[in-house]
């Protein structure tokens, strides 16, 4: 099974940046988290993504490898911490991510 990004709504715009596409998309993650993220470049060209929280999991978005990262609080140390590999995320919730695709 593969994370899913569910397109809500998609508009173009133009600029001085070069067309841009802004993507309203809800990500739902899959049963086995790979080290580094999903990828989002699938959704095409250059990627800047804004992120934010769902089920109890923070997601960050890499630029340099247009992934979304996935991370968890341990009881350990309070700290946040990646979601290790293979990790079983099916049961999170979607979270509702907005895109914008240069390019």
């Amino acid at each position: 099974m593969a994370a899913t990004v569910n397109v809500i709504s998609s508009g173009e715009e133009g600029g001085a940046g070069g067309d841009t596409t802004l993507v309203v998309f809800d990500f739902t993650p899959d049963n086995s988290y790979p080290t580094g993220g999903y990828s989002l470049a699938g959704l095409g060209g250059t990627v800047h993504a804004v992120v934010g929280s769902t089920g109890g999991y923070l997601l960050q978005y890499d630029p340099s490898t247009q992934k979304v990262k996935m991370f968890r609080q341990t009881a350990a140390t309070s700290a946040l911490i990646e979601v290790p590999n293979t990790t079983d995320l099916s049961a999170v919730p979607a979270a509702r991510l907005v895109a914008v695709v240069q390019g």
